[in-house]
């Protein structure tokens, strides 16, 4: 039984340092001095290319450094790209949840099926073309609309009872 716990905690510790690693590695890589480092790089490569006589292993070094890179950056894409996925999925169904008109069936979509989809995606398609025959772009994202909108949602419009009318607070 203490071998289990043993190897959890060890596989927890595993984790966390790749956790760290990788939010870490990411936010260098994905950086300016990353590139700049890159860039030198491949102009030192280049620049010594003379100086090794354009030789196969002054080729090699280029090719064989770019391929590793590359390969091991994949890994940690494609962790970051699992991770804020899984962020996003939570954001929306939390959204989806407090929300009452929204449709409860979208939480947990991306478990849908390839069919399931296309029959959500039908539907959604159906009220774009409704909302077109209803609407203009220009009318529903227009500057007065935001500014209304932020007014309520800042809570600085008030609801009349007697006209049902939006009249604004006084500040």
């Amino acid at each position: 039984m203490s071998t289990e716990k043993s190897q959890s905690n060890k596989q927890k510790g595993a984790k966390a340092f790749f956790e760290r690693f990788a939010k870490k590695a990411t936010v260098i890589t994905g950086g300016p001095g990353a590139f700049l480092g890159a860039v030198g790089f491949v102009l030192t490569w280049a620049l010594l290319g003379p100086v090794f006589d354009f030789s196969q292993p002054w080729q090699h070094v280029i090719n064989t450094s770019t391929t590793i890179i590359t390969f091991l950056m994949v890994f940690l894409i494609q962790h970051t790209q699992n991770k804020d996925a899984i962020a996003l999925q939570m954001k929306l169904n939390e959204l989806i949840s407090v929300t009452k008109e929204a449709n409860n069936h979208l939480i947990g979509s991306e478990d849908f099926t390839d069919d399931e989809l296309k029959v959500v995606q039908r539907y959604y398609d159906f009220l774009a073309q409704e909302m077109k025959l209803g609407t203009e772009v220009e009318d529903e994202f227009s500057i007065a609309m935001a500014q209304e909108r932020h007014l309520d949602k800042m809570g600085h419009r008030k609801q009349d009872d007697n006209t049902n009318e939006n009249t604004f607070a006084d500040d």
